[in-house]
C-alpha cells in the first residue's frame, strides 16, 4: 500500500506543480498599481452615454468601487459645481460592473442629474489593478508622462477635498 501511495503522489507532482505555478502567475499579475507605474488606459462612456477617457491631459483619477462611497462622492462633487473636476484636470470613475439590471434602472437616471461627468466602469477586471481602501475613493495623481506620481484615499464624508492643492 505504501508503494502504491508513493506512485500516486509522484503522478500528482507534475499537475500540482503546474497548478502552483499557475496560481503564482495569477497572484503576480494581481498586484496593485504603485508609484511610477504607467496609468492604464481607461475609457468608456459617461452617465450621458458620451465617450470619456483618462488621457494625456488628466492629472487626477478618482475611483469609487462601491455604491455607498460613490453616492457620497457624487454628492460632494455635485456641491462643488460642474467645473470642479475639469478645473483640476480630474476624472471620476464609478465601478458599475456587477450592478444588477434593476439597480441600473434606478442608479443611472440619478447619475444623469449630476452636473459633473462620471466615467462608468462596466468591464470585468477594468479596475482590478487600482489600489483601494474600504469606503474610500482612490485618488491617483498622474505625472506629465502618464505615470502614477501619488496615491491617496479620500473619504467623501470628511468634507475635505480629494486634491492636495485645494
Amino acid at each position: 500500500n505504501h508503494a502504491r501511495s508513493l506512485r500516486f503522489l509522484r503522478r500528482l507532482r507534475l499537475p500540482t506543480g503546474l497548478l502552483l505555478a499557475g496560481l503564482l502567475a495569477i497572484g503576480a499579475s494581481a498586484a496593485p498599481l504603485g508609484i511610477g507605474d504607467p496609468m492604464p488606459r481607461i475609457a468608456g462612456q459617461d452617465q450621458h452615454e458620451k465617450p470619456l477617457a483618462v488621457d494625456a491631459s488628466t492629472r487626477h483619477v478618482l475611483v469609487s468601487f462601491d455604491m455607498g462611497t460613490g453616492k457620497r462622492a457624487n454628492a460632494w462633487l455635485s456641491d462643488q459645481g460642474a467645473a470642479y473636476l475639469p478645473d483640476h484636470r480630474a476624472i471620476f470613475i464609478a465601478n458599475i460592473h456587477g450592478m444588477p439590471g434593476i439597480g441600473r434602472m434606478f442608479a443611472l437616471p440619478k447619475m444623469r442629474r449630476y452636473a459633473h461627468r462620471i466615467l462608468l466602469a462596466d468591464e470585468e477586471g477594468l479596475l482590478d489593478d487600482i489600489p483601494r481602501e474600504e469606503k474610500k475613493v482612490t485618488v491617483l495623481t498622474l505625472a506629465d508622462d502618464g505615470t502614477i506620481a501619488a496615491i491617496s484615499f479620500w473619504d467623501p464624508a470628511s468634507d475635505q477635498s480629494p486634491f492636495t492643492d485645494d
